[in-house]
């Protein structure tokens, strides 16, 4: 069931009437003499002040053409140099002439200038720092949401509004805040061809049909700029019932899309982040629960975003029904071409997460053949993934059982634990060191002690003794204290 969100505030339409042209041109008379200083010191924005100014000018004088053409020019400029340190008054003014551009009649302005200047908003996001005050005191979202996305004759501009959205939501969580006030859920359902119901009367709302004429050709892309929009407000916090409202957005855009589920499936990602009690049961009544492990066998782009939320939803300490875990070993060995090569380090993520969140899945795992998959794919994978690999043979030897580790053991696990002590980087070499103690530890010393001295190259682990990295030589000095003390010079060991 989807839930038709909507704002307490019932305002009638209609964003907060502004004088765009009049505001922008009292902050604008003091951007020249700052904008003196930037040109003086450097030359790489001297055209962008200027180009502000011109665009200034040629309104005043309502120079169509001209403005058509200083639009063309920023969009070029915003798109392809990095601007730095750019003014809050230099940036109000030109959005500020932009929104009126975008505003304006359609005979004033066409639509490439306006969809132009839209572009120019959404680039030029993240260089104002009071970047927040200035969508909420100027109404922003409501001018983008009430003003664009419900005028049907401005559909052009619909796609570059939703991509601007994207931008905004994506800023801060006070910018995801002004778009979840004004989420336009009914102009959502319109694309989707979601009726909406009215909960008073209980009867269905026609969906508008111009709309759904209008995206016709153009429903995927616009379906998919929408789902990465809720996706961006998801990674902040929300109101239980936008939780509920995105999640099913979600998994509508997954059991009906053919490609490209990765959207929907990352998207629940985010919302594990949020309140166990706001998405946990919503997951678990959901067909995700029981059928999750189909989307381990698709594209790899599906592959890596359902590991992504199988390894979130662990992290949170949550359980899986339907999760088959002989189909992630499986993806151990999948290709390791530049490509792909995130899928085995995201396989050998999600297992490790797994076991952390409990070790009875250790065994179950040893038994699924994870270690025999190691075995398989260790020397041929990248040295990223045999790290992730070992973190969790570390796993294993911190948290399973006696019988878990003497599996470890006889499947070569202390060769694999040296291997990331002799080229692992500090914090690596420090866990492996203390995953290599835990085992020594045990009841099973024996077995230790021949493995490690079987071990090629195990002669690294006393130089680690005195390495630079005083953590990681005390570790090693802790370590060989212990298990090979040296008496009147020669190494004893412990029975």
């Amino acid at each position: 069931m989807f839930v038709n969100y909507k704002d307490d505030n019932t305002e009638e339409r209609s964003p907060k009437q502004t004088n765009y042209f009049v505001t922008a041109e009292i902050f604008e008379k003091k951007i020249i003499d700052d904008n003196i200083k930037i040109v003086l010191e450097n030359n790489i924005e001297v055209s962008f002040p200027n180009l502000c100014m011109t665009l200034k000018r040629a309104m005043e004088d309502k120079n169509v053409p001209e403005i058509c053409s200083t639009i063309s020019m920023i969009f070029k400029f915003v798109s392809t140099v990095v601007i730095h340190d750019i003014q809050d008054l230099q940036f109000f003014g030109l959005i500020l002439n932009l929104l009126f551009i975008i505003e304006n009649n359609v005979d004033l302005f066409d639509m490439d200038t306006r969809i132009c200047s839209i572009n120019i908003i959404s680039s030029l996001i993240h260089k104002s720092t009071t970047i927040c005050d200035f969508i909420t005191s100027f109404n922003i979202v409501s001018f983008f949401v009430e003003g664009i996305l419900f005028n049907n004759d401005l559909f052009p501009l619909h796609f570059h509004v939703i991509k601007c959205l994207q931008k905004i939501a994506n800023h801060c969580s006070d910018c995801q805040n002004n778009i979840c006030e004004k989420l336009p859920c009914e102009y959502i359902y319109n694309v989707f061809g979601i009726p909406i119901y009215d909960e008073d009367t209980d009867y269905e709302i026609v969906i508008n049909d111009e709309i759904e004429k209008n995206y016709e050709n153009e429903n995927k892309e616009m379906k998919k700029e929408i789902l990465l929009l809720l996706k961006n407000i998801s990674k902040w916090a929300l109101h239980p019932d936008l939780i509920e409202y995105c999640f099913n957005m979600f998994l509508l855009w997954i059991s009906s899309s053919s490609t490209e589920k990765d959207i929907g499936l990352l998207g629940i990602c985010y919302l594990t982040k949020q309140p166990r009690e706001c998405w946990y049961k919503l997951f678990e009544q959901s067909f995700l629960y029981a059928e999750i492990t189909v989307y381990l066998k698709g594209d790899p782009k599906t592959i890596e975003s359902t590991l992504f939320l199988l390894s979130s939803i662990y992290a949170e300490n949550q359980f899986v029904k339907g999760l088959q875990y002989s189909n992630i070993i499986d993806l151990l060995h999948y290709d390791d071409n530049p490509t792909h090569t995130s899928i085995r380090h995201l396989a050998a993520k999600t297992l490790n997460k797994i076991m952390k969140q409990d070790p009875n899945f250790i065994k179950l795992l040893i038994k699924g053949g994870l270690l025999d998959a190691f075995h398989d794919v260790f020397d041929e994978s990248s040295f990223d993934v045999k790290a992730k690999l070992v973190s969790c043979l570390e796993t294993i030897a911190l948290f399973g059982e006696s019988s878990d580790k003497v599996d470890l053991i006889n499947n070569n696990g202390i060769m694999y634990l040296m291997n990331i002590i002799q080229y692992g980087n500090e914090q690596q070499i420090c866990n492996a060191i203390r995953a290599l103690e835990n085992l020594f530890k045990e009841n099973i010393k024996k077995i230790c002690y021949e493995s490690f001295w079987n071990t090629p190259g195990h002669e690294i682990i006393f130089e680690m003794s005195k390495n630079i990295n005083k953590e990681v030589a005390s570790l090693a000095s802790q370590f060989l204290n212990c298990y090979f003390p040296l008496v009147n010079g020669k190494i004893m060991m412990l029975e």
